[in-house]
C-alpha cells in the first residue's frame, strides 16, 4: 500500500482526492485533508472503518503526481554486496577524518531535502547486522538526531541511510559507482557521486 514519502510539506498543488462518488477534497494542510474526507465520507455514507485513511493515502499518492509517496509493504530499494562495501569505505574513510559529523543546522537542512526526496524510500534485504551497525554508527558519529528522522530512509540513488548520511561529511561519502546525474538536481550528495 503506498504512503506518502514526507507529509510535514505541501506537495506542489497541495493534496487532491476525488474519493469514489466524484467528491473532489483539497488541502494544503495533511491532517486538514484527511479531516475533510472523512467528515465527506461519513455525511455521504461512504467507508470510515478499519483502515481507510490508509486506503486514501494510497489513492492520493496514485492520484497526486506531484506527491512523493512508498510502498511499506514492497520496497523498491534491495541493498548487495556493493552496498555493504561502499558502507565499509564510507564507513572507514569517516574514522580516518577522525570522525566529526556535520554541524546540526547542517544536518537538519539535508534531513529535509531527503525526506521530500522521491528517491527516499525503504529498503529490503538489509539484514539485522548491517541495520544495527548504521544505527551504531549514526549515535557514535553524531549522538544527534534531525527532526526528520521518523521520514528518513535510504537512497534509491547510492543505497546509504538518509539517517545516518545526513551527518556525514560529503568528502567522506564519495561515492565511485554513481554520478551526479542519477540524483535529483536538489540533492545535497550530488558532489559525492563521482563516477565518470
Amino acid at each position: 500500500m503506498l504512503s506518502p514519502t514526507n507529509t510535514l510539506e505541501t506537495p506542489s498543488g497541495g493534496y487532491t482526492f476525488t474519493d469514489s462518488d466524484g467528491f473532489v477534497t483539497f488541502s494544503s494542510n495533511p491532517t486538514d485533508f484527511i479531516n475533510k474526507i472523512g467528515a465527506h465520507r461519513i455525511t455521504a455514507g461512504l467507508y470510515v472503518g478499519s483502515g481507510w485513511e490508509q486506503e486514501v493515502w494510497h489513492l492520493a499518492c496514485e492520484q497526486n503526481p506531484n506527491l512523493a509517496c512508498h510502498d511499506k509493504e514492497n520496497p523498491t530499494l534491495e541493498a548487495g554486496l556493493e552496498d555493504v562495501r561502499q558502507f565499509g569505505l564510507v564507513t572507514q574513510r569517516f574514522f580516518e577524518n577522525g570522525g566529526k559529523a556535520e554541524s546540526q543546522k547542517e544536518a537538519e537542512r539535508r534531513a529535509s531535502i531527503c525526506a521530500s526526496c522521491p528517491k527516499n524510500q525503504p529498503i529490503a534485504g538489509l539484514c539485522s547486522s548491517c541495520k544495527g551497525w548504521a544505527a551504531w554508527l549514526i549515535q557514535l558519529a553524531s549522538g544527534r538526531h534531525t527532526s526528520r528522522d521518523n521520514d528518513l530512509f535510504y537512497c534509491q540513488v547510492c543505497g546509504c541511510s538518509n539517517k545516518l548520511a545526513t551527518h556525514v561529511p560529503l568528502d567522506v561519502q564519495r561515492d565511485e559507482r554513481h554520478s551526479a546525474s542519477e540524483a535529483p538536481a536538489n540533492c545535497w550528495k550530488r558532489q559525492a557521486f563521482v563516477k565518470t
